[in-house]
């Protein structure tokens, strides 16, 4: 079994948690070690240690696994984990589908009964929610998030830092770095970088990329 923590403490990474759980129900696959968040007073989630120091995390040959919901607070922890030389988990739940042509980088967390078809290109440090569908031959940058029931048409491009919200649907277009997307969006047609779009069909706007809810 691969000793792992999951970076955040929040409802994310609770669902993670439950990620893993059910990869573990068909496979012994994982020895969850705890979490880790440096910024909750919580000590203890699902009776596992909230560790706050990452010299607190001893075991040999520890993975971690990404259980943050935005981009900026996962680029801060990936940057804190990469320094101290922990390698990324990819965790996939047993309900999606991932095509043997598509390719996806280290450090993902895509949870159930997603669909990921042929000649998909997604970069490190990717999120998914569950109910997403992604068409053929779409290019997606690094750490981006990708919010539950989105449906993302064939041969769209996503930027770098990206953040789509819940239910928006993304037909075939560009989307730059750095963007925010909003929930139950139509994308028909490019957004530049560092925007913010939204509404059927979505207007954009220039956005400082941060994400104002919540905090991991």
């Amino acid at each position: 079994m691969t000793d792992i923590v999951i970076l955040g403490a929040g409802g994310h990474a609770k669902e993670v948690y439950f990620t893993i759980r059910h990869i573990n129900a068909i496979q012994k696959k994982y020895n969850l070690i705890g979490f880790f968040d440096d910024m909750t007073d919580k000590k203890e989630l699902f009776n596992l240690k909230v560790f706050k120091r990452i010299e607190d995390i001893t075991s040999d040959n520890i993975r971690v696994a990404l259980g943050v919901g935005t981009p900026e607070s996962k680029a801060i922890l990936i940057d804190k984990f990469k320094k101290k030389g922990f390698l990324f988990e990819t965790i996939i739940h047993p309900t999606s589908l991932i095509s043997e042509d598509a390719v996806i980088q280290d450090g993902a967390v895509i949870q159930g009964y997603c669909i990921i078809n042929p000649d998909v290109r997604i970069g490190k440090y990717f999120t998914c929610n569950d109910h997403v569908q992604i068409g053929h031959d779409t290019s997606i940058g690094e750490n981006v998030h990708i919010n539950s029931s989105v449906n993302i048409s064939g041969g769209a491009c996503i930027g770098d830092n990206t953040f789509i919200g819940v239910k928006a649907t993304i037909l075939r277009v560009r989307i730059g770095n750095n963007c925010i997307i909003g929930a139950s969006s139509l994308i028909n047609k490019d957004i530049p970088d560092s925007s913010k779009a939204m509404g059927i069909p979505a207007k954009s706007f220039p956005s400082d990329g941060k994400i104002h809810f919540g905090t991991r």
